[in-house]
């Protein structure tokens, strides 16, 4: 009878055990998976706004010279980025210049009415659309706005999750072969 309890006993820390390491990697784990997300976004944001900047260097003169073909010329580059959804650069009074759609993806042309706002970045209908103007000699000559899906962002957080799975799973069988 004692043998039996001493089992049970053993049985039960050993349960105890292996259940607190594996919640505390789940804890883990997911805290890296939110903050890997807070970040990602962040950078996300920030390799957008550069590429808009490029962009709108790149289109000011063609704007400035009424040059539509140079413009859609330099947004249709865009195509080696396959998350660049669309872009279109805009005339400083709002007026839709050139564009560039990927497939039939769509455009951003109703999601950026006004201008007169600072540059944003927003995160909406699983996309990131940012809006940056392009200034020359202290005024603005055009207004590039892009639109990205989130797919990188998707895989990433997949492939983190499978890492955070396969680690929870080995470091529990390592904690119940220690106990």
């Amino acid at each position: 009878m004692k043998a039996f309890r001493d089992t049970s006993i053993s049985l039960k820390l050993t349960r105890i055990i292996v259940l607190t390491s594996c919640v505390s990697l789940l804890l883990a784990c997911v805290s890296f998976l939110a903050y890997e997300r807070l970040t990602f976004k962040k950078t996300m944001t920030a390799d957008l706004s550069s590429l808009a900047r490029i962009i709108g260097d790149n289109c000011a003169p063609a704007v400035t010279f009424l040059d539509r073909k140079t413009a859609e010329e330099s947004l249709a580059t865009l195509r080696a980025r396959p998350h660049i959804v669309s872009a279109c650069v805009y005339t400083p009074d709002g007026e839709l210049f050139a564009a560039y759609n990927r497939g039939e993806a769509g455009d951003v042309r109703s999601s950026t009415k006004d201008f007169s706002n600072k540059p944003y970045a927003a995160f909406r209908q699983g996309n990131l659309v940012l809006l940056r103007k392009v200034w020359t000699d202290g005024k603005v000559v055009a207004v590039v706005v892009l639109r990205s899906d989130l797919g990188e962002m998707r895989d990433r957080m997949s492939r983190y999750a499978g890492i955070a799975f396969v680690v929870l799973v080995l470091s529990s069988l390592v904690a119940l072969l220690l106990s």
